[in-house]
């Protein structure tokens, strides 16, 4: 409450004083501080988070902008070295041979050799030492030489300025590309550290493409000797071997079950999710090159994919449940018969769960006495001469 308001307090609690009128006052400007006062506290809150995300704006454009300048060395390597390309380009040919070494790191590491032997993406240029310019030895005059110190800070002046709009001009470019490195590392290098990367390998590409292919392919997961390139293969190889006898014993199996009639009779229904199961078994491991395995290994399939298709078969069926009760007022009463007439068949099921449910509905909605007396009363009525309903 404010002083002033705790003031007309005081002087209504005088004798006399005590209006209906002024107590009503009272109560109307305190509700109206009150409600100021919360709305000066919202429109605080909205500012102080305006604030905080201009703020953290400002300071990731900052960030962004400090990790540029600290590039600076590495992007006047490649303004230098390669004159007739952008930056843009530059990195985007970057990441395209970082997604082919992604991909296949192996053939990606002969191509990225077989161009560099030949030449690079860019016309390269060796860089040359910075031509400090003098004044002519013939201006002898003190004048003559300060005019050409002013036409050469012009010159300078300008050539500044059009770096700096090519400088921002490549900052606006390359946003992409920098962002795809960011995420690519997990945000943990930034701009100027894979641009110092970047430069590196071209450096080394240039002394040695093969040992600059072999480096990016081994980031890519290549074997980093010949002798793991050995051993990979011949894992790979022997995991093909096991892979095929695994299949061969497989379907040796397969067939003197067929042929003893040792299949369940529902096995053509189990047969995909059967093979999916037996599947899943060998990549984790399980011994199924070995037939002595197989009994165990095909009893555990056949009960699993009979689950599946169980749960399966239940979510199809309470999918038409849900969907069937919407348009059918008395199914929850009917229900339990329903349930009855489909479980002792009475129904036949055909496999189409709305076609089933709707039979065992309509003979459930006959054979019930409350609406079958329901129904009498309302033909009853219809007969003379009342309105009918269908129940």
């Amino acid at each position: 409450m404010t002083d002033e308001a705790h003031a007309v307090e005081h002087w209504l609690g005088l004798p006399g004083q005590d209006s209906l009128e002024a107590k009503a006052h009272v109560q109307m400007r305190e509700h109206s501080s009150e409600a100021g006062l919360r709305e000066h506290d919202e429109r605080d809150a909205e500012i102080g988070e305006a604030v905080r995300a201009a703020y953290s704006e400002s300071q990731r454009r900052s960030d962004e902008e400090a990790d540029w300048n600290a590039s600076a060395s590495d992007r006047k390597y490649f303004a230098e070295k390669y004159p007739d390309a952008k930056l843009s380009d530059i990195l985007r040919n970057a990441h395209l041979w970082e997604d082919q070494f992604a991909r296949d790191p192996l053939r990606t590491a002969e191509n990225f050799r077989r161009q560099q032997w030949r030449a690079s993406p860019f016309e390269r240029r060796k860089n040359s030492a910075p031509v400090v310019e003098t004044p002519p030895a013939d201006l002898i005059d003190a004048r003559a030489k300060d005019e050409w110190q002013r036409t050469k800070d012009v010159r300078d002046a300008v050539a500044q300025v059009a770096e700096q709009q090519r400088d921002r001009s490549d900052y606006e470019a390359t946003k992409t590309y920098r962002a795809r490195w960011n995420e690519r590392n997990g945000g943990k290098h930034s701009a100027a550290h894979a641009l110092a990367q970047l430069r590196q390998i071209d450096e080394l590409a240039e002394r040695n493409p093969d040992e600059a292919a072999h480096k990016i392919a081994m980031r890519f997961g290549a074997p980093a000797t010949q002798g793991e390139l050995q051993e990979r293969q011949a894992a790979a190889q022997q995991a093909a071997e096991q892979h095929q006898q695994a299949q061969a014993t497989a379907e040796n199996y397969l067939a003197q079950l067929e042929q003893t009639n040792r299949l369940p009779s529902d096995y053509k229904q189990l047969e995909p999710r059967v093979a999916e199961i037996i599947e899943h078994a060998k990549q984790d491991g399980f011994p199924a090159s070995d037939p002595r395995n197989w009994d165990q290994l095909m009893d555990f399939a056949i009960k699993q994919a009979r689950t599946e298709l169980h749960h399966e078969s239940l979510n199809r069926a309470e999918s038409a449940i849900d969907l069937f009760r919407r348009d059918h007022g008395h199914y929850d009463k009917l229900e339990p018969l329903i349930a009855d007439l489909l479980q002792t068949g009475l129904v036949q099921r055909t496999g189409n769960h709305l076609s089933d449910l709707q039979q065992a509905y309509n003979w459930a909605f006959q054979m019930d006495p409350e609406i079958s007396a329901q129904r009498s009363r309302a033909a009853a009525r219809s007969i003379s001469g009342g309105p009918s309903s269908d129940a």
